[in-house]
């Protein structure tokens, strides 16, 4: 069993709000990836919400796209692509972190975006 005790008011989700404010950053610029339910506050606040594929079942249902499990660099795939787009050299990223990849947006039905 796992507890997460925070003072009242606190989240992942009030202290993005927050770091966004401060930076001049929109949902729609910021990209979160969880896990559990204490992420659930923190995909509220991100349009690029992502769970994992082994995530708590609270978690794939308030994220909006999925990405590899956490035992992958599935997250590292989404940030790269992300940011990086066509410029993202597959046999360096395979070599660097074992196997092949896949690489694009996909939202929780498995459709590219």
């Amino acid at each position: 069993m796992w507890i997460d005790c925070t003072a009242k008011g606190v989240s992942k989700g009030n202290a993005l709000r927050k770091l966004q404010e401060a930076f001049e950053i929109s949902e729609n610029e910021t990209m979160v990836f969880g896990d559990q339910e204490n992420d659930v506050e923190m995909f509220k606040a991100a349009y690029y919400s992502f769970a994992v594929k082994n995530a708590a079942p609270v978690a794939k249902e308030n994220a909006r796209f999925m990405a590899d499990s956490n035992e992958n660099p599935g997250c590292f795939e989404n940030i790269k692509v992300s940011a990086l787009g066509d410029k993202v050299e597959k046999k360096n990223f395979s070599r660097a972190f074992g196997g092949g990849m896949s690489y694009g947006l996909r939202n929780k039905d498995g459709e590219h975006k």
